[in-house]
């Protein structure tokens, strides 16, 4: 994309040299024609948009400047109108001057009327510089977050090791990263504590077979690059239903794709197509890597096409980009122990769910798979299973839930202490993030303590 400086003004720089407002020129007559983006080194806060029809917002002109479309959530301006929209680009302010000339259901477009000229350049760069200072002396909050506000539904931590940084990932919301559309954001940590507002990482825009969901993702790092796997659907494509199938089924399956980094942009390795069978309604898959070095996907077979959902694994090529061999069963959902102790004769129809694997081997090479489920109370369990053999293929005994409360899709990992813990949602609805400390008792594991201190 052309960037263009406008003329510097020496007086301005001479007042405020860390300012350098720049015009940028998006080739597209039809969209987003002109905004300016202000540097100002070491702002971080978040600015306010002023709109004649709107209350005070924020937008990240990154992810505008990114997206040649300029697409912009419906709840972020309430009506068409004229004014200039001052917010940030990454951690730099900057400032989009234009006309909302549509709004819809779904998008709206930011289309400027007239060119800026240096003098309203230089005039609203030092307005929104002001702003920024206001901002952060104000609020200095403003550019943190911690758990319990911050939306996070099928948690994913990744602990990076060359940067020391926690990345916790789950599903896009447009107007927390800023970012419109289906995929993946990411927020930040260096304590666990305290937490960066989150950048979209994954569009799903990049699949042809389904581009829906993108549900439960996770990040791994492998053989020197980072590899997301989530879950996406495309409700318009019918899947042959199973025996007995309660609900009409269609493509959902997890996906693989690739970054360099851990804050993307991933692509996926496949557009084409799920790692699972492509007639299999699959969902959150989850890499396993066996003592061989040899990996697999470990996904759940929705209860929508079998009615008892079931646990199974099909292993990977090397590069992670498609199945490498036919799939094998690990276990139902009907084998949790709860639903053999409360079960009674009756005329109810008995729907299974299996949601959220994820493999850890113990200190003594117990292989222990956490997994979630409803209880007979209809609400969200985090519970665990053991193989039996120490391998993949089981057979695998279905151990104590280790959390209820409405509580799930857990996933293990340590931190740079070298402490166990588990990240799950609670509750399933409007979900935050939880931490608990646990303990590796070899042939199971133990909650220690819910690490409030975290909250």
């Amino acid at each position: 994309m052309p960037l263009k400086s406008p003329q510097k003004s020496r007086r301005l720089l001479a007042l405020h040299r860390q300012i350098k407002p720049v015009v940028i020129r998006i080739r597209n007559p039809m969209i987003f024609r002109i905004y300016t983006r202000l540097e100002v080194a070491g702002v971080h806060a978040g600015l306010p948009i002023w709109h004649n029809h709107s209350s005070p917002l924020i937008l990240s002109c990154d992810r505008l400047q990114q997206n040649a479309r300029g697409l912009v959530s419906p709840d972020q301006v309430e009506a068409p109108g004229y004014g200039f929209i001052a917010c940030y680009h990454g951690s730099d302010p900057c400032l989009a001057i234009g006309h909302i000339k549509r709004q819809s259901m779904s998008k709206m477009q930011f289309i400027s009327t007239q060119p800026v000229t240096k003098k309203i350049a230089v005039a609203l760069s030092l307005a929104a510089f002001l702003m920024a200072g206001s901002a952060r002396s104000q609020s200095p909050t403003n550019t943190t977050l911690t758990l319990p506000n911050m939306p996070l539904h099928d948690p994913w931590m990744l602990v990076n090791e060359p940067d020391k940084t926690y990345y916790l990932y789950t599903s896009n919301i447009p107007k927390l990263s800023g970012t419109a559309g289906t995929g993946t954001m990411v927020y930040r940590s260096h304590d666990l504590k305290h937490w960066q507002p989150p950048v979209m990482v994954f569009h799903t825009s990049e699949m042809h077979w389904a581009q829906q969901g993108a549900w439960a993702p996770e990040v791994h790092r492998w053989r020197g690059k980072y590899y997301l796997f989530t879950t996406v659907h495309d409700d318009t494509k019918p899947l042959p239903p199973g025996r007995n199938a309660p609900h009409p089924t269609y493509r959902r399956g997890t996906i693989s794709a690739v970054s360099d980094s851990p804050l993307g942009p991933f692509h996926p390795l496949n557009p084409e197509g799920p790692l699972p069978p492509a007639d299999f309604m699959a969902l959150d898959g989850t890499l396993y890597v066996d003592p061989d070095q040899k990996p697999w996907l470990v996904y759940a077979h929705e209860w929508l096409q079998k009615t008892d959902g079931s646990m199974e694994a099909v292993p990977l090529a090397d590069d992670l980009s498609r199945s490498a061999g036919d799939p094998i069963f690990l276990f139902k959902a009907s084998d949790a122990p709860w639903f053999d102790k409360t079960m009674v004769p009756s005329t109810k129809s008995e729907q299974y769910v299996t949601d959220g694997p994820e493999l850890y081997r113990t200190h003594d090479g117990h292989l222990l798979m956490l997994w979630s489920s409803y209880g007979t109370d209809d609400k969200y369990i985090q519970t665990i299973a053991r193989s039996q053999s120490g391998t993949l293929k089981g057979p695998w005994q279905q151990l104590d839930p280790l959390v209820y409360e409405d509580s799930g899709h857990g996933m293990l990992f340590k931190s740079f202490d070298g402490s166990l813990m588990l990240i799950l949602h609670r509750p399933f609805r409007n979900a935050r993030g939880k931490i608990y400390a646990m303990k590796d008792a070899g042939d199971h594991l133990e909650v220690l303590n819910e690490r409030t201190d975290l909250d």
